[in-house]
């Protein structure tokens, strides 16, 4: 249980990297059809780790950290999606 609880905390960690590279891409490539479509899928996966973290954060911090993050990176999400709109 412990590993599967590490591995899933190390895979938390690395959603904005993970989501930088997404935006990092289609300013690159300038491919916006298909960046919108990986961060469309991408954002469903990045919030089912977020909620699969939280159901095993046993400290009330944690868990207040982890929704705080998930509501950091709708915020981040909505912006983007906005600005690719715009476009």
């Amino acid at each position: 249980m412990r590993a599967h609880q590490t591995q899933v905390a190390i895979e938390t960690a690395m959603i904005a990297d993970h989501a930088y590279s997404i935006i990092a891409d289609a300013v690159i490539n300038r491919d916006l059809d298909e960046s919108v479509e990986e961060w469309k899928k991408y954002k469903v996966a990045a919030l089912e780790q977020l909620k699969n973290m939280e159901t095993f954060a046993s400290a009330e911090e944690v868990s207040a950290m982890v929704s705080k993050n998930s509501e950091s990176s709708q915020n981040s999400q909505r912006r983007a999606g906005d600005s690719s709109q715009a476009a």
